[in-house]
């Protein structure tokens, strides 16, 4: 045996060595290597998605163990490790037993639970630890407001702002959520303001009062208040008010976009490129005097140069009405070009201009209704049938059933905020109506299912609620899987409008609309 040692050893052997030695030294550096980056991610929250998942997972969890407050670090940890219920459950509960005067643990355990009542026990949870989690009043006012639980939602918004007196954000939450006919809406609105005046909320605030405002010169005062304080602030939101300022000043009066604009210009800061609208609107001033001259064809070649940049969302029916003017002042056979603009823009101002017209033709706007509905129903189909569940009367409704009603056809689903919102206005116009209108609602999201009828009882909805059928041919009745999509079909099932939205603004384009199709159509 002590022969074999004292053996000079073979040239193979010394290799197999210098390979075993070569592999731990290599897995030594891995680790090491490894352990630095993570340490690394886990101090920069840099190149995490370059990791496989167990690094990330261990990058995450020293992020959290060195700061349990980094909501960022728990957002990428839930959607990192989604599905695993068992490691998720552990996890939290050792992190809250770790650290149990931290608020963020269980509100971002609740987002696990998102749907469930599981969700507000832990969201109980985490403003009972920090009354200043702002996400955590806001989280638990939203799944009241989806249980349609106003007073509930107002509550924990209510809690909120007691708790951060001093965030613009919670206020702002806590005013927005009650309803536009409740008389501290606007009082609401306008503490806000005065509250917090330089702030992102503040512009927020003026411009809800701007959109929604009846009169001209209120929503000026609402644009020029929030022009002062987008000057010093440049908040993106303050850009779009300015954008609305512009295509509203479009329509009231042309020439106060020119000072407006030239404000815009003296900014470093600029979006976008303003001198664009400027020129536009030099342009349409231009094509307007001509107009009042009697300049027809002058008028019309500078409105056919016309292209506003893709930025500003003007009206669309601005453009048609001013050709149509300039026409006008050439010949007197506009009538049919105004009722074709109608048909595609039905809007009250594109009426009003019409029925100016039709007096040279000695028609009066039962004459005018008439002469609309010819136009849309001559190429007008008849929409496209359907058969689906009614969640109230646990039956089927065929759309051929209402005929000889007309039937104003939208889709929504529950968590669908702008649907809701639409809804106040369908109620407003409707209730003129009567018997004559069939108003359906088409939830095309089954898993809230069970949310439809006691959103309705809670808001004293008048729809009829249908369920949505996968699959389902639409044909012309298609939403293209969005919502809100809304439609109307005249008595003779005809689908006659489409691609229409309604709010406070313009509640009487859709009562327009709803006198020409229950009046005329048969």
């Amino acid at each position: 045996m002590l022969k074999l040692f004292r053996q000079k050893p073979s040239i193979k052997f010394l290799k197999l060595l210098q390979g075993i030695a070569l592999i731990l030294m290599m897995l030594v550096f891995s680790k090491c290597k490894t352990n630095a980056v993570i340490t690394n991610v886990a101090n920069t929250h840099q190149d995490l998605d370059t990791l496989p998942k167990e690094l990330q997972n261990s990058a995450l969890k020293k992020i959290i163990n060195r700061n349990p407050t980094d909501n960022w670090a728990f957002y990428r940890f839930n959607l990192l490790n989604g599905g695993d219920t068992i490691m998720l459950n552990n996890q939290y509960k050792a992190w809250m037993r770790k650290f149990p005067k931290v608020g963020e643990i269980p509100l971002n355990f609740s987002y696990l639970f998102e749907g469930s009542g599981k969700q507000d026990l832990y969201l109980k949870q985490a403003v009972k630890i920090n009354p200043k989690l702002i996400k955590g009043w806001a989280s638990l006012s939203l799944n009241a407001y989806f249980n349609n639980d106003s007073e509930a939602e107002k509550y924990y918004l209510k809690k909120g702002v007691d708790a951060n007196p001093e965030n613009a954000e919670i206020f702002y939450r806590y005013v927005t959520s009650f309803s536009e006919q409740d008389k501290d809406y606007e009082q609401g609105l306008l503490q806000l303001i005065e509250k917090f005046p330089n702030s992102e909320f503040a512009v927020k605030t003026l411009n809800i009062l701007a959109n929604y405002s009846k009169k001209s010169e209120d929503k000026i005062m609402y644009y020029e208040r929030i022009k002062q304080i987008y000057f010093p602030q440049k908040f993106n939101q303050a850009t779009d008010a300015m954008l609305s300022y512009y295509s509203f000043l479009l329509e009231y009066d042309v020439e106060r976009t020119l000072p407006l604009l030239n404000d815009l210009l003296k900014l470093k800061f600029r979006p976008y490129d303003w001198n664009l609208l400027l020129d536009e609107s030099k342009k349409i001033l231009c094509a307007q005097n001509y107009i009042k001259q009697q300049k027809g064809k002058e008028a019309l070649t500078i409105l056919n140069t016309l292209h506003f940049p893709y930025f500003v969302n003007h009206p669309r029916h601005f453009l048609p009405l001013l050709k149509a003017q300039a026409s006008a002042a050439t010949t007197d056979d506009v009538y049919d070009d105004l009722i074709d603009l109608y048909c595609k823009n039905p809007t009250v101002s594109v009426y009003s201009e019409l029925l100016k017209y039709s007096f040279k033709q000695e028609k009066d706007s039962s004459d005018v209704n008439e002469d609309i509905y010819k136009f849309l129903s001559k190429n007008a189909k008849q929409a496209t049938p359907f058969k689906l569940y009614n969640y109230q009367s646990r039956d089927s409704l065929v759309l051929a059933s209402m005929k000889g009603s007309v039937v104003l056809l939208t889709y929504w689903f529950p968590k669908c905020s702008p649907c809701r919102a639409e809804f106040p206005h369908f109620e407003n116009v409707l209730s003129k109506y009567l018997s004559s209108v069939k108003y359906v609602a088409i939830n095309i999201e089954p898993k809230e299912a069970d949310l439809v009828l006691p959103m309705m009882k809670a808001e004293k909805y008048s729809f009829i609620p249908l369920k949505e059928k996968r699959f389902r041919e639409k044909g012309n009745l298609d939403n293209m899987g969005f919502a809100p999509a809304n439609f109307l079909v005249d008595k003779s099932g005809k689908l006659i409008f489409s691609d229409f939205r309604v709010d406070g603004s313009n509640e009487a384009d859709l009562k327009l609309m709803l006198d020409i199709l229950t009046t005329i159509s048969k």
